[in-house]
């Protein structure tokens, strides 16, 4: 029995189908692009006429490249062009060396089933989960993800809000490719999921974030609209050490935001700051400007430090004499305008290491000993010094360093020379450990362990 069908018509009353294989092998149609079964790695894609008389292809699609054993590969959209084309998003479990996967796939497959028009895919937790063809033949996905997205300059939402350490299917992203599948847009969408797409192609989403997402509104479902915002506005506070400040304070909508005093910390919402990136130097005190590019930042009335300004990404530095177990009013003017206050509660310290996709997880930004950014192709050598940085712990704390559960051998820990206050550098020697990819734990106090999600360094004997 297969089970796992989608279903979707096109233009001219055809029905395409996209099933999951898990006993029955269903025949192909000639000039089929894959005629034979070739393994757990296969759905099956089928095309019935709109009579529902013959089979206008049915073919085997393989949703992975390379040579990985692929197993519970699984459609999980399905949607289909003005021209026939069918649009299918899949996931899939692979099993590489001593190591499992979670693998999903993006992949255009042509209206008589004999081509492949577009293919991506990427290892990630989670993966496109809604499809819909706009009015201009241009694909939207919705989508979750552990990995970084690269969205557009003026989009809503530039970065995800987390809810928590771990990741869930509300973070969710929103793309718009071309019929050839070239990204046209991108931005994150605060926690919802996808009810269904207006003609326009704009999702109706239930369980609202804040009002500057929406434009219409009945009960609890709103409609996103992705126009550039004039009016600004707070989405959430991105902490990556969000998770280990328990109980703290109850914010917007339910969702957590904290600060902490020292800590920098990176305001995310609509139409905050210029579209091309300021960022600030320090005066001859060594101290950050009140006021950037046309943006300040208020708490409880008091200006704030501002590390960086640029459209809807704003980095504080908060007060150091904010007070433990308060709450504070934060705002942010933009050329003028204020946004709506936001409640935010004043928390002790939560470490956090800054990453190459700016929200703490994924790739540390490490320098290695040579000064490359550690990365593939600039793995760090067991042995050499590497330095890493982060924020949200006192200057003088006793910091600890494991790779892959190895301790390291501190060099030198504390606040980084010609960084904003409230930086914390740590160069530490990396310890024996296997070639690859390593969990990273950077830590302060007593206190030792790998967070979610999980900070990363690539290592090299």
């Amino acid at each position: 029995m297969n089970i796992y069908s989608l279903v979707a018509a096109d233009a001219a009353g055809n029905v395409v189908f996209a099933t999951r294989l898990l006993s029955d092998y269903p025949s192909t149609t000639p000039g089929a692009l894959e005629p034979i079964y070739s393994g757990r790695q296969d759905i099956y894609v089928s095309k019935l006429d709109s009579a529902g008389s013959r089979f206008v292809y049915g073919t085997y699609l393989s949703v992975t490249p390379g040579a990985k054993e692929i197993y519970a590969a699984a459609p999980r959209a399905l949607a289909v062009d003005r021209a026939g084309n069918a649009w299918i998003a899949s996931s899939f479990n692979a099993l590489s060396g001593n190591s499992n996967g979670v693998g999903n796939t993006l992949i255009e497959l042509s209206s008589d089933g004999s081509k492949i028009l577009h293919s991506e895919s990427s290892f990630a937790v989670f993966g496109d989960h809604s499809l819909f063809v706009d009015p201009d033949g241009n694909l939207i996905v919705i989508g979750s993800t552990d990995l970084n997205l690269t969205t557009n300059p003026d989009a809503p939402l530039r970065a995800p809000c987390l809810e928590s350490t771990t990741y869930s299917l509300g973070n969710l992203y929103y793309r718009k490719l071309s019929s050839e599948g070239k990204q046209l847009y991108a931005s994150y969408i605060p926690a919802a999921s996808v009810a269904a797409f207006d003609p326009q192609g704009r999702p109706y989403l239930l369980l609202p974030p804040p009002d500057v997402f929406q434009i219409s509104r009945t009960q609890n479902v709103f409609r996103q609209d992705f126009a550039v915002h004039t009016e600004p506005s707070v989405a959430c506070l991105i902490n990556p050490a969000r998770g280990l400040a328990q109980n703290a304070f109850e914010g917007l909508n339910g969702i957590q935001q904290y600060i902490v005093p020292g800590q920098l910390v990176i305001i995310a919402g609509a139409a905050l700051g210029p579209i091309s990136p300021a960022i600030a130097g320090l005066d001859q005190q060594g101290n950050l400007p009140l006021e950037l590019a046309g943006v300040r930042v208020l708490l409880d009335g008091v200006n704030a430090p501002i590390a960086s300004s640029q459209y809807g990404l704003i980095t504080i530095s908060a007060p150091a004499a904010l007070k433990i177990g308060t709450t504070v009013d934060l705002e942010v003017e933009s050329n003028g305008l204020k946004t709506t206050p936001l409640p935010v509660g004043v928390v002790a310290a939560a470490f956090y290491l800054f990453t190459l996709d700016g929200a703490g997880r994924g790739p540390a930004a490490a320098i290695n000993q040579d000064g490359s950014i550690n990365s593939l192709d600039h793995p760090s050598k067991v042995g050499s010094v590497v330095s890493v940085f982060g924020a949200g712990a006192s200057a003088n704390a006793p910091i600890q360093v494991y790779v892959n559960s190895q301790p390291s051998t501190i060099e030198y820990a504390g606040p980084a020379p010609g960084l904003v206050p409230g930086v914390i550098q740590v160069n530490f020697r990396v310890p024996p450990t296997k070639n690859g990819t390593a969990l990273l734990s950077v830590s302060p106090g007593l206190f030792f362990g790998f967070p979610l999600p999980a900070v990363t360094l690539e290592v090299e004997n």
